[in-house]
């Protein structure tokens, strides 16, 4: 739902500091989950729904290869980059990184060698580190910004998938929930997300029902808490699950085990149902930590395989991880 006071405040700022009108508005909404927590990064189906808080992006493009970008709250301060090549220093919290993966996702998916310049006002309205996806909705939008400014032809579902390896970038890890549910949102409806391949089923909503999202004020922010709060409820838990995915797929004899980096690949190659997984996984997983030592020895790798085809980035440093609560 678009605030008409709020787009056109964004055009007026945007006209005050470039000194000219934006060519093109984006916005991506936030979100909530309704089914199926922490399930989507194992490649099972999910159902969030968009809500009316947004990310909006004002611009237009310039005659240089930077791109000028400002946030209408002065807390953020303006900054200016290159427009390509783009580098992210994923150990910084800082809130440009995210309007960085987005366009760097875009363009180097699309194989692009150059990229124009362009000045970018951001508008966000997701209370951020409160569990309603504002940094994805802002990767996303970016995303889409990077698109419309670069005159490149993109459907919804390649931009989903796109932003979800995207936000790798600032060194968090997710399952691709989050951006599907920006990306492809209907009004009035929830989303069944299901997975490889990316497909949403509308699913409506009971006309009088009423969601009540109430924010705490506690305010986790995924990408500055990447090797603690985050990763252990989020990050870490991806790399949990690769981890106890490749051993069941080992323990199991599957010939492809390598490639069985989600528990639904485990799942479907070892032709068990879902009601027998749980006591596949207590037969052949131990309760309790395990240490990085522990899982190359279960998987025979070594450090530099181990992390190459388990671990990520911002768990590299990790000591314990938990394959089986």
């Amino acid at each position: 739902m678009l605030n008409r006071a709020r787009y056109e405040n964004l055009i007026n700022q945007f006209s005050g500091r470039f000194g000219c009108q934006p060519t093109l508005v984006c916005r991506a909404p936030g979100r909530v989950n309704l089914i199926g927590e922490h399930i989507d990064y194992s490649g099972y189906g999910v159902l969030p729904m968009a809500i009316e808080q947004d990310v909006m992006i004002a611009a237009t493009t310039n005659q240089s290869n930077e791109l000028h970008v400002a946030n209408i709250l002065d807390a953020y301060t303006q900054r200016t980059v290159k427009a390509w090549p783009i580098d992210i220093d994923d150990t910084k919290h800082d809130w440009i990184n995210y309007l960085l993966a987005g366009f760097k996702g875009l363009l180097e998916d699309m194989s692009s060698t150059d990229a124009v310049g362009m000045n970018i006002l951001v508008d966000g309205v997701i209370p951020p580190g409160a569990g309603l996806s504002s940094s994805s909705a802002f990767v996303v939008c970016a995303a889409l910004t990077a698109s419309k400014g670069n005159n490149i032809d993109i459907g919804k579902t390649a931009l989903a998938a796109i932003c979800a390896k995207a936000e790798q970038f600032v060194g968090t890890e997710g399952g691709g929930m989050d951006q599907a549910i920006s990306v492809m949102a209907e009004e009035n409806v929830a989303l069944h997300v299901q997975f490889n391949p990316l497909t949403t089923t509308p699913v409506v909503l009971p006309k009088d029902g009423l969601f009540v999202v109430t924010n705490s004020l506690v305010e986790a922010h995924k990408q500055a808490t990447a090797h603690t709060h985050y990763n252990k409820s989020r990050g870490i838990r991806v790399v949990e699950c690769r981890a106890a995915a490749l051993i069941l797929a080992r323990k199991l004899g599957l010939s492809n085990w390598r490639t069985c980096r989600r528990l639904i690949d485990v799942h479907k190659a070892s032709g068990h149902q879902l009601c027998e997984m749980p006591q596949i996984v207590s037969q052949h997983l131990k309760r309790g930590h395990y240490s990085k030592e522990d899982i190359s020895a279960e998987l025979q790798l070594d450090t530099q395989e181990l992390m190459e085809h388990v671990l990520s980035s911002s768990t590299k440093d990790q000591t314990e991880f938990c394959l089986h609560d």
